[in-house]
């Protein structure tokens, strides 16, 4: 088993720093995807253009996840709640 996997642009990235990419677009992911939603709503006082420009980092960061063979991330879960200890 090699050390290097295959990135988006060809060239070799050791496994660890893909582990480490694909965390960090699997959480920007989550994090835009979670603000989009709070600020979609109609009469949120959110600007409109915003709401576009977290779609269009949510696309980008998806189809970068995929070139590094990363499966597609499911939206975040909505109202989940860790329960009280």
């Amino acid at each position: 088993m090699s050390v290097f996997g295959a990135h988006a642009d060809g060239e070799d990235t050791p496994v660890a720093g893909l582990d480490q990419h694909r965390s960090m677009l699997t959480i920007l992911i989550s994090a835009c995807s979670t603000a989009r939603d709070a600020f979609d709503p109609a009469g949120s006082g959110v600007d409109p253009e915003l709401v576009a420009d977290l779609e269009r980092v949510i696309e980008r960061a998806q189809r970068l996840l995929d070139g590094m063979g990363g499966s597609p991330v499911a939206e975040p879960l909505q109202g989940v709640q860790s329960e009280p200890r």
